[in-house]
């Protein structure tokens, strides 16, 4: 019987320096989400150093429960993980590990073994207990040699690794991505192993993948181990490089003192191999240097040991140079098929977009608005019921983890979604934005980060732009005849106050694309339209000059003629009064505006007739908006 998960013997805590991905290079800075992976390359001048082999282990011990469990991997699960223990008294030298074996007991299947990450660290622990991934550097990604049935299975590592300190031991993490898992009992590798209590555990299951916060088992059976050594040079290649972008184009750098160094070389590039030459300095840190954004670059830095050594090898440290990578390895069938914005002042429609597990869009797409104003977010994703979540990195420090940055929840629904609508905070500064959007078919929220299966993300750009002016809002088309029609719309309540209008009354629902007639006016009387098409107003505030508010719209469908006449409505000042009547039709509210569309008055009615008179204003131009159950009809008056 396949188990699922294991029993907790030992636990792996997650840290805030590393992120593991399977098959993969990447490292997950404490702030902000940056991949980072520590990748040493000791490049030619380690080539012709004496070898020496150095085996771990004794006997040819195995088991099923070595086959089925690990470590250092087994195939009877999708997913697998082992971490291992050899103590400085069974190294018994110092030297540089340039390749690493495993002895195969037995296993027909000779198929490599893929998506293998390797990773080596000294410490001075001498059984394994609650672990953590803080210290491990990378030496090895990529397929695991398996091409024979018997015999040491070896890799000639990525990253040779410096193992100076002969008073600590070697901590092995072998942790392998997805493969699916062999059927066959007698295929599936299984490996020599020695008794060393506490000193290997394990990890497996068909579903999620190993992270630093998965569950480890403990087991007593520790893997015979091979490693080949060279000699170390006089000048040692540099340790504890770190690097922490500031923004997506900036990047603090820094790494550990060398022994014996009177000064470095650095450089930022997006080139795995080292440069000719780098920036000088005698500081182990520098502050500000160019990255490019959204791709991995490389830090790398090497160590001037002076004139009678000369330098060392380049120490390259790689980093992604922006927001964490969303994966889908497994359903591409679940995914985002469209985004769209309302209500910002530049709107995005995203559409008919298929499977892609992460697509970043904010160079292509991006919705403006202002603090304060209000984004409403659809989106559409192949048949079955999905939920959203969306982000907002409101201070721009590359992650989605502050407090007020989950922006969005939606309810578990087919679609097509109202996901829900964004609000910008008050005081948020002008800037760009970045929004991330994910959904999952699963009846739960997918996180920000990481791997998760049955969904898709996707990254846009918000804009947030104080404009001089803004859009009006509520716009209407009120019919008054057969085909003459009265347009209106309220000015804006924030910002300065327009200087004029541009309208378009269009039978096109596209936005306009060149300039609409202009009006001093917020109402517009007996424009000839036709009721028998749709209609569409857009109208946008001149700012001044040649600066104006994005059209804003609304549209009335293929309407007939409004049950409404304009001459049933009657309005007529009395001294201090306002009368409105409105024959047999009962009001149902009465709303006045002054000539620059604010409102100065708002009553309900329920009646034919009404007088006003406890409205006290100066003599000036009103607008008079009546509201019925049969249509709104405008009219001004001078009080």
């Amino acid at each position: 019987m396949k188990r699922n998960y294991f029993t907790m013997l030992h636990s792996h805590t997650k840290t805030q320096n590393v992120t593991f991905s399977c098959g993969e290079s990447k490292v997950k800075g404490q702030k902000p989400y940056i991949f980072i992976t520590a990748l040493f390359l000791l490049f030619a001048a380690f080539q012709g150093i004496a070898q020496t082999t150095v085996t771990i282990g004794t006997g040819n011990q195995s088991n099923n429960d070595v086959r089925d469990y690990g470590p250092p991997f087994t195939r009877y699960y999708n997913y697998s993980a082992g971490e291992m223990l050899y103590l400085n008294t069974e190294i018994g030298q110092t030297g540089i590990i340039n390749k690493l074996a495993f002895q195969k007991k037995a296993g027909d299947n000779v198929n490599q073994i893929r998506s293998v990450d390797i990773y080596l660290k000294t410490t001075a622990a001498t059984t394994l207990g609650t672990t953590t991934a803080t210290g491990y550097t990378l030496v090895y990604s990529g397929s695991f040699t398996n091409d024979a049935t018997t015999g040491w299975m070896e890799v000639t590592l990525n990253t040779p690794f410096i193992y100076s300190d002969n008073t600590q031991n070697l901590s092995v993490l072998v942790v392998k991505g997805f493969q699916n898992y062999i059927t066959n009992a007698g295929g599936r590798p299984r490996y020599n192993v020695f008794d060393a209590t506490g000193r290997a555990t394990r990890y497996y299951d068909d579903y999620d993948e190993w992270t630093p916060a998965s569950e480890m088992e403990a087991t007593g059976d520790l893997p015979k181990i091979r490693f080949v050594m060279g000699d170390l040079p006089s000048c040692l290649p540099l340790t504890g490089l770190n690097a922490s972008p500031t923004s997506l184009t900036a990047v603090n750098v820094s790494w550990t003192a060398g022994t014996g160094s009177v000064g470095y070389e650095y450089a930022v590039t997006t080139n795995a191999t080292p440069p000719a030459t780098g920036t000088e300095t005698t500081a182990t840190t520098a502050t500000g240097i160019a990255m490019t954004p959204d791709t991995t670059n490389y830090l790398h830095v090497r160590s001037n040991c002076g004139e009678a050594d000369g330098y060392s090898t380049w120490t390259t440290y790689s980093f992604y140079g922006g927001y964490c990578l969303p994966t889908n390895t497994l359903a591409t069938n679940r995914y985002i098929t469209g985004v769209s914005t309302t209500g910002a002042e530049v709107n995005f429609s995203n559409t008919g977009t298929g499977f892609s597990q992460y697509t970043n869009y904010t160079s292509t797409y991006s919705v403006t608005t202002f603090a304060g104003g209000s984004i409403g977010i659809t989106a559409t994703h192949p048949n079955g019921s999905y939920v959203y979540r969306v982000w907002v990195d409101w201070n721009n420090d590359l992650d989605f983890d502050d407090p007020g940055e989950t922006v969005i929840t939606s309810t578990y629904t087919t679609s097509p979604v109202a996901v829900g609508t964004i609000v910008v905070p008050l005081g948020t500064p002008d800037g760009t934005y970045r929004m991330r959007i994910r959904n999952s078919w699963q009846n739960s929220p997918p996180p920000a980060c990481g791997n998760y299966q049955y969904g898709e993300a996707e990254d846009y750009s918000i804009i947030v732009s104080t404009p001089t002016c803004f859009t009006p809002y509520a716009l209407a088309i009120t019919p008054e005849g057969p085909t003459t029609t009265t347009l209106s719309w309220s000015p804006p309540e924030i910002g300065t106050f327009p200087q004029g209008y541009e309208y378009v009354l269009s039978t096109s629902p596209d936005v306009p694309t060149g300039s609409g007639t202009p009006t001093g006016l917020f109402y517009l009387t007996d424009v000839t339209y036709n009721p028998a098409v749709s209609v569409y107003l857009f109208v946008r505030s001149h700012c001044g000059g040649d600066d104006y508010s994005a059209w804003t719209s609304t549209a009335i469908l293929n309407t007939k003629t409004q049950q409404l006449p304009k001459n049933a409505i009657t309005v007529y000042t009395e001294g201090n009064a306002i009368n409105i009547n409105s024959d047999t039709i009962d009001m149902t509210a009465v709303n006045i505006f002054d000539a620059r569309g604010r409102k100065l008055y708002s009553k309900s009615i329920n009646g034919a007739k009404v007088t006003i008179s406890d409205f006290e204003m100066q003599q000036q131009l009103l607008i008079i908006q009546v509201e019925t159950a049969k249509g709104t009809v405008s009219k001004k008056v001078v009080f």
